[in-house]
């Protein structure tokens, strides 16, 4: 049986077969542009493998875009690629949740928690950095709590917390994140925190 998301797939899988697209990449395969948009294509790939089912491919893909984009850095300081690094190391968190290996994702997700970290320590006080760091408290604290760690878990929804309030007292708490991200960091906390 053929499923839409494999039908959906071939012509992505076809471009990126074909010789043009190839003889191009090899020409410019190690500039930094480049290595960014190969890390995107990854990511993107990574992402509708998981979601079709396909978990080993996803993680082939989420570890070729996490290289891509570590080059990227090799090359110097580079934010669109730190910002797309991050999100690649959540997914490679998550594609390692969807093949059970909760302890495996812990790596991925606090090397993207640490790096968001970084980045907000590096601009401190700027609102949309604070906030990415912020909202990965839920997500990571999941994985802690999947992986066994529930008390590291608990610690780390504790710093989010103190962070979500200093966000609201500040006047930076958007309405989106007060209705979905609030509420994930709640849930996560009444599932594995409640004493």
């Amino acid at each position: 049986m053929i499923h839409f998301h494999d039908l959906a797939i071939a012509p992505f899988w076809d471009t990126m077969r074909s010789r043009d697209w190839c003889g191009e990449l090899a020409r410019r395969a190690n500039t930094p542009v480049w290595l960014n948009r190969k890390g995107e294509v990854e990511w993107n790939l990574s992402g509708s493998l998981n979601d079709s089912g396909h978990h080993e491919e996803a993680l082939v893909a989420a570890d070729k875009g996490i290289a891509a984009l570590q080059r990227v850095l090799g090359y110097g300081p580079d934010s669109n690629a730190e910002k797309q690094l991050l999100i690649l190391y959540n997914q490679k968190a998550n594609v390692l949740g969807s093949l059970h290996r909760y302890r495996d994702a812990v790596e991925p997700a606090a090397l993207s928690h640490a790096l968001r970290t970084r980045r907000l320590i590096a601009e401190p006080g700027d609102p949309a950095r604070e906030r990415d760091l912020v909202v990965s408290y839920a997500p990571y604290a999941l994985v802690l709590a999947q992986a066994g760690r529930r008390a590291e878990a608990c610690a780390v929804l504790r710093k989010a917390g103190r962070m979500w309030d200093d966000i609201r007292r500040a006047g930076h708490l958007s309405g989106l994140d007060a209705r979905r991200s609030l509420d994930e960091y709640h849930q996560i906390g009444m599932r594995y925190c409640r004493s």
